[in-house]
């Protein structure tokens, strides 16, 4: 009797200890990919305020010709590539291991990177335009394109810093 009450208690003790780290892994999981959420949209922060700097940049490009600004520029735009492309292929496996609020803030993520790679795209576009010019811009076209970079640039800078969502604007 005692050897099947002996058999009985280790079995139950295995599979206290599978369970036990079953919970951990899934814990782990858990863990990481709350980890790999935050860090996809601490880079779509960051892709913002990239992409911010390159319209500040191209305004001074516009202004002064600054060699400075156009390698800024296409600094920028290259570190927004990098950040498309680290979030494409994190993304996918992010997202398979949260919650549908999770997912949503992860999509958003990938909508913004895009938006804002393209930003970088079109600052870059710009630039190299603006270097390949023979002759000058006039003022009031030079006057009119710094107002649009402006207003990109305060628009991004304002849209950079997360805000808290209540529950009765969200559809």
């Amino acid at each position: 009797m005692s050897a099947k009450k002996s058999r009985v208690a280790k079995i139950e003790t295995e599979s206290n200890g599978a369970a036990a780290k079953s919970k951990t892994k899934a814990a782990q999981a858990r863990s990481k990919a709350n980890s790999t959420q935050s860090e996809l949209m601490r880079l779509a922060l960051k892709a913002c305020l990239i992409a911010r700097d390159a319209t500040f940049n191209v305004q001074d490009l516009l202004t002064n010709s600054s060699r400075m600004a156009f390698l800024a520029i296409r600094d920028c735009e290259k570190e927004l590539d990098q950040i498309e492309r680290l979030i494409d292929e994190q993304l996918p496996g992010a997202i398979t291991r949260v919650n549908e609020t999770k997912a949503r803030q992860l999509l958003a993520c990938l909508k913004c990177i895009t938006d804002l790679e393209r930003i970088g795209d079109l600052v870059m576009s710009v630039a190299h335009r603006l270097q390949a010019r023979s002759g000058q811009l006039s003022d009031n076209d030079v006057r009119h394109l710094v107002q649009m970079s402006a207003v990109l640039h305060d628009m991004l800078d304002g849209s950079h810093l997360p805000r808290p969502v209540s529950k009765t604007s969200r559809r």
